[in-house]
């Protein structure tokens, strides 16, 4: 199994904007941390405002910055958000009528099980965790001295 790249970009974006929370952070910005073309952050982004999570602001001094608390951003929501389609198997898609293919399938039923456990695993998790946690930011490329301080100072 294996994530988009754009669920990817989604999450270090928001790993990114929690570790900044006080300001806007620019997509120039997050090209540069991560060594991504600004294109490529386009697709996550936008699922990430159309839902809420993060708000942006267009312009020359312009960026994005998270709405929501960082506790309480669950990471397997994230990676459902912007992966939209996640099936394991063609098995697990949906016909052209919106209708379940093989429903009574014991296949079927075992990667529904696993899609749902791999989820609430997730789920465990919040981007204030994975933010927080100095080796995901070392491992992440992401400066993290201003995590750092935040911590020491709650």
């Amino acid at each position: 199994m294996q994530l988009l790249y754009s669920t990817d970009l989604g999450l270090k974006a928001l790993i990114f904007m929690a570790v900044n929370r006080d300001r806007l952070v620019g997509i120039a910005e997050m090209g540069d941390v991560f060594q991504v073309k600004q294109p490529a952050f386009r697709r996550p982004l936008k699922a990430l405002a159309d839902n809420g999570i993060i708000g942006t602001q267009v312009g020359r001094s312009g960026g994005y910055i998270l709405r929501k608390d960082p506790g309480d951003i669950y990471l397997g929501e994230i990676i459902d958000m912007i992966e939209r389609e996640f099936n394991f198997l063609p098995l697990m898609e949906v016909d052209e009528n919106g209708g379940v293919k093989h429903p009574n399938s014991i296949l079927r039923f075992a990667l529904e099980q696993a899609k749902t456990s791999f989820f609430a695993r997730l789920d465990h998790y919040t981007i204030a965790d994975i933010s927080e946690d100095p080796h995901t930011l070392v491992a992440l490329g992401i400066p993290h001295s201003h995590a750092l301080k935040r911590r020491k100072s709650n």
